[in-house]
């Protein structure tokens, strides 16, 4: 993840090499994000305050998930 001023720019797919998520604040009371890919961009989305606490909250759950799943597998093996 690279930081520059409050701009966070972070490598996204399975090498980390297929593009990268941009989060950065919006007329200082938005966040936006945006993903570029090899050959694409999505729109940029703009998230108020609460949004981007929901958003936090969902990826916080998402990655207790993530870790409980893969602890499941490390098991099997």
């Amino acid at each position: 993840m690279v930081l520059f001023g409050q701009n966070f720019d972070i490598p996204i797919g399975r090498t980390g090499l297929e593009g990268k998520l941009r989060l950065y604040l919006f007329a200082g009371d938005m966040l936006a994000m945006t993903v570029d890919g090899r050959t694409e961009r999505t729109p940029t989305v703009l998230l108020n305050l609460e949004q981007a606490r929901q958003l936090r909250s969902a990826v916080d759950q998402l990655i207790v998930s993530c870790e409980a799943a893969k602890s499941r597998e490390e098991k099997v093996y």
